[in-house]
């Protein structure tokens, strides 16, 4: 015969306090002393103590009703030399935004902090998270890629979003650039096109820890007989474009991050879409954009990134994990008025 679950009440009764008190305790939440957290978590621990998924759940609900009343503050960090990047950058904007919706409807709190700031250093940075409530984190891109980021990780959930963070390893939501690419290439192959040249900027594929490179190798077998040669440099405006152009003979052309390709094509008196076709794969969503590309759902990669927090919080699990897992997010194909029909041997 199963043996009785373990309930918030034993746990009370052992450690000598509320109901309450255990509860907030094994939350991390603010309300008991750093002595009586510890003491409930460890008679929790000893007695076998699990949390009921579907009362868990409950919870959550009923404190996503009322706003008032959060279960732990979550923070938005970032780490730019500049504080008006959490502003100016797009994509940085549409992170923050879906977590601090996600975080809602889970009945937390989120707050932008920054981590670049001046004299920040890691002890003063932990200090800011402990006087703000901060239970849980995302550390947002870095400025530059395959950083370290050096930091006392017990006591808090992490996640990460995109590949800049090299070390330590933690949880992390990406898009999925294999999935973003090949949308784009199927999509000229509807279309028509028979040779689709994959222009990757040299920048954001060391960003994405190669995640273009290996995209394009996919791409390579999954659809050898369309693609040419790939453009892997940092700008369009290079006269390499130009060499490149002429000898792989492209039709259409795929933009695998910020190298300028629009603009080049026009100083070349290239058309669009009338001499080629083209795909941004980059990942603006701007609506008022009216070529094909590709949107890589920043409020969505921003959601996920606090479930992964959020998720650990709700298991009780503190520090870096044993086991890092990767979420991605694929994109969404927007058609527009940059690629056209063609015939098979048009």
């Amino acid at each position: 015969m199963p043996s009785k679950p373990i309930t918030l009440e034993d746990i009370a009764r052992r450690a000598g306090v509320s109901k309450n008190s255990v509860s907030v305790a094994l939350r991390n939440q603010a309300g008991v002393s750093d002595e009586t957290r510890e003491k409930i978590q460890k008679i929790a621990e000893a007695l076998g103590y699990r949390p009921n998924p579907m009362m868990s759940a409950h919870m959550q609900q009923l404190r996503s009703r009322n706003p008032t009343q959060k279960s732990a503050n979550l923070a938005f960090v970032y780490y730019h030399p500049e504080e008006s990047a959490f502003h100016q950058i797009d994509f940085m904007k549409g992170l923050y935004r879906g977590m601090k919706e996600r975080a809602e409807l889970l009945g937390y709190s989120v707050m932008p902090i920054w981590a670049g700031k001046p004299g920040m250093t890691k002890d003063r940075l932990r200090s800011v998270y402990i006087a703000r409530g901060v239970q849980g984190v995302v550390i947002a891109p870095l400025p530059q890629s395959k950083r370290h980021v050096s930091f006392d990780w017990d006591g808090f959930a992490w996640a990460t979003l995109g590949h800049t963070l090299l070390r330590p390893k933690m949880h992390r939501a990406c898009s999925h650039l294999t999935s973003c690419l090949d949308l784009a290439i199927r999509c000229l192959k509807k279309r028509g096109y028979q040779r689709i040249g994959v222009c990757v900027d040299q920048g954001s594929d060391l960003r994405n820890n190669y995640s273009w490179s290996a995209a394009f190798a996919v791409q390579t077998m999954r659809h050898q007989h369309c693609m040419c040669q790939p453009f892997f440099h940092r700008s369009a405006a290079d006269p390499a474009f130009r060499k490149w152009l002429k000898k792989e003979k492209p039709d259409a052309l795929v933009e695998a991050g910020r190298l300028g390709v629009r603009e080049a094509l026009a100083g070349l008196n290239l058309r669009v879409p009338d001499e080629m076709g083209y795909v941004d794969a980059q990942g603006n969503d701007d609506p008022k954009l009216s070529h094909t590309r590709i949107i890589r759902r920043w409020n969505e990669l921003g959601a996920a990134a606090c479930d992964l927090v959020t998720a650990q919080l709700m298991r009780n699990e503190r520090g870096l994990p044993q086991s890092p897992k990767t979420m991605f997010i694929d994109g969404i194909l927007q058609e527009g008025d940059s690629i056209r029909p063609r015939e098979p041997n048009g």
